[in-house]
């Protein structure tokens, strides 16, 4: 889809073809440069990146700089991709207000102006105390009670309260083309560019001016007060009971004859098939198996990370779970007095 980027210059009024005065909105669309353009082969999707607006040389990044050097223009304020463009560009090209022809209709993207934090007079359209609101006192322009006493003893989240209004995206569809000036690069939209969010809420007469958010708990279907929490089971084992239990399960598994001390991996490289070859030695092709090393070796942990079942881990990281899971403690030789250490501290 083709498009340009721009900014608002602001509004004015012109008699359409029926004698009508319409209110329009005037923006200055480009020129916009081709910055890079997309491919199927190099980047998965096909589009076209254009800028627009002059940046100073200082006010640019390395990186930016570079980027627009290469597409031979200066650096710019805006940039962005369009999808599916209809005309075949490259890198350098200029694109302007000729995209457009007059009488077509256009989709417009862009951001309302900022008005800063302000009170629910402005932000939603209260009345204050003109209606003679409950929780409402002399104060004209207040919010009154929000709500939520003894219960739920909380305010609803989505409840419309005083805040940042407006600096926010907003997309207009089919706004028609007045008029274009290739000159001056100008494009003359009917009507209001960003379109409001809609129409402002009555705060009384309604029924529905404090419930928020249709999530809601005052909406039928909305959300719980006090919705189940889950237990949590998980309690608190001090570090000599942790060692006894560790002790205590290499000992069961030394019983059963479920421990093998090795010199060494033997694994000098990061492949699957030796640290495979090393269990099946132990017969341990289809069973858990834990391989305790002395200290972190990249090699046997991505030689072991693809092979189910199979667990490494260094001595100070052993736990009680890793030793009774496994069908066989590997533990190799210079990891032994490494794992006395951690046992017997």
């Amino acid at each position: 889809m083709s498009g340009l980027i721009g900014k608002k210059i602001g509004m004015t009024s012109l008699y359409d073809t029926d004698g009508q005065l319409v209110g329009c909105t005037v923006i200055e669309a480009g020129p916009c440069v081709v910055t890079q353009v997309r491919t199927t082969e190099k980047d998965g999707y096909e589009a076209v990146q254009l800028a627009y607006g002059e940046r100073g040389e200082k006010n640019a990044t390395k990186a930016l700089a570079g980027h627009y050097r290469k597409a031979g223009t200066t650096p710019k304020v805006k940039a962005h991709e369009f999808k599916e463009f209809e005309q075949d560009l490259k890198p350098g090209d200029t694109v302007g207000v000729g995209l457009f022809e007059e009488g077509s209709f256009v989709t417009v993207t862009g951001n309302s102006k900022g008005k800063g934090f302000q009170g629910v007079v402005k932000r939603h359209g209260f009345n204050g105390v003109g209606e003679t609101t409950h929780g409402q006192h002399d104060r004209s322009r207040a919010p009154g009670s929000l709500g939520g006493s003894s219960y739920p003893a909380r305010v609803f989240k989505g409840l419309r309260m005083a805040g940042r209004k407006g600096g926010e995206q907003y997309t207009t569809e089919n706004l028609k083309v007045v008029k274009i000036d290739k000159d001056k690069n100008l494009l003359v939209l009917r009507g209001a560019v960003p379109g409001a969010k809609g129409s402002l809420h009555r705060q009384k007469g309604t029924g529905g001016s404090r419930k928020g958010s249709i999530k809601s708990p005052l909406f039928k279907g909305g959300a719980r007060v006090f919705g189940p929490k889950p237990r949590d089971y998980s309690f608190k084992l001090n570090k000599k009971v942790k060692d006894l239990a560790r002790r205590s399960a290499l000992t069961y598994k030394a019983k059963d004859g479920a421990i093998a001390v090795l010199e060494g991996t033997g694994i000098k490289a990061p492949k699957t098939s030796a640290f495979a070859g090393m269990l099946k030695a132990f017969s341990l092709n289809d069973r858990k198996a834990l391989v305790v090393l002395p200290a972190k070796d990249e090699n046997v942990l991505l030689s072991a990370r693809n092979i189910q079942g199979a667990r490494v881990v260094i001595a100070s990281e052993v736990n009680t779970y890793d030793i009774m899971n496994a069908n066989k403690v590997l533990i190799v030789k210079d990891a032994i007095a490494a794992l006395e250490a951690t046992l017997t501290k």
